[in-house]
């Protein structure tokens, strides 16, 4: 599976394939095994070249978000050719949950119950390591419920807010 990830203004390509009981990453013209323990917390260590790194995962519904080392990776699938593309996340109709992508404190919140929204609008500003982090709408919908309110501490995996897609 290939993902692309912006860094410093730059596209990088990351390429993932499964082995055995671990994975070769390939990133940066570099290959390394890493092998993957999950935590009782629901987080994971990945180890590699006798290293180990506790890493968080989360979605934000378009993206997989690592957060590992104090520095946080927004990882989009790609295609061959390197062209990242927005994962499409369908939501049949009805009520939803969007969740916090990662542990933070709300920095704002900018939208109320009753808001109609476009998919990619900002909803809310998560920091989290000195970073700031947008919360976005994953989806053309109306925000039901605001779960949480001006400097919150979530948890990654939170309900962050209640959204209903018609």
């Amino acid at each position: 599976m290939k993902y692309g990830f912006i860094e410093s203004g730059a596209l990088r390509e990351v390429q993932v394939k499964k082995a055995g009981d671990s994975y070769i990453v390939t990133a940066l013209g570099e290959s390394r095994s890493v092998s993957v323990e999950r935590t009782s917390d629901g987080k994971a260590v990945l180890a590699s070249g006798g290293r180990r790194y506790s890493v968080d995962f989360a979605h934000d519904g378009r993206a997989l978000l690592i957060v590992v080392g104090g520095r946080t990776f927004r990882l989009e699938r790609g295609e061959p050719g390197g062209k990242v593309l927005e994962t499409q996340e369908r939501f049949a109709p009805g009520v939803h949950k969007l969740r916090s992508p990662l542990p933070g404190r709300v920095a704002s919140v900018t939208v109320a119950p009753g808001a109609l929204v476009k998919k990619g609008e900002p909803l809310a500003v998560l920091e989290a390591m000195k970073m700031e982090n947008l919360v976005a709408a994953p989806a053309d919908s109306i925000i039901t419920e605001v779960l949480v309110a001006v400097d919150d501490l979530v948890e990654g995996g939170a309900p962050l807010f209640c959204f209903e897609v018609r």
